[in-house]
């Protein structure tokens, strides 16, 4: 009877355990090499930047220094902002078609250098805009 007991306890943990989804809506940061063109599936976006907060709000000196680069150097350049979190995070996602593949190339290195420095910046390429409903 205690051996029932326990296996049918052990499989209800278990199935618990495997049902429970992550919470942590946090993007993960990924890099693609493997192209420097714009992407094939028409539902990536070839340069995302995702502000998040680690529990301390985006970085909003790193979004006005972007802001800045964006209208001074890059005017036309289209973009969808895409709020998603508890904390003011939102992603910027850019398709760039309004760019040839080497302007899209130096649009993203110019982005890098200023994102990079932010340790609540998460920069993404060709891949679809995550929070997008």
């Amino acid at each position: 009877m205690k051996k029932a007991i326990l296996l049918v306890t052990i499989t209800a943990f278990a199935a618990i355990l495997t049902s429970c989804k992550s919470k942590d809506k946090t993007p993960k940061q990924t890099t693609n090499t493997s192209s420097n063109t714009a992407p094939v599936d028409s539902a990536n976006y070839r340069f995302i930047a995702s502000f998040f907060s680690p529990g301390n709000g985006t970085d909003h000196d790193t979004k006005e220094k972007y802001d800045k680069f964006l209208l001074n150097s890059y005017p036309s350049v289209i973009y969808e902002r895409i709020g998603w979190g508890r904390e003011g995070e939102y992603d910027l996602c850019f398709k760039l078609s309004e760019l040839s593949a080497k302007e899209q190339l130096k649009f993203i290195e110019k982005s890098k250098e200023i994102l990079n420095k932010s340790d609540r910046v998460n920069v993404l390429e060709n891949v679809p805009c995550q929070h997008k409903k």
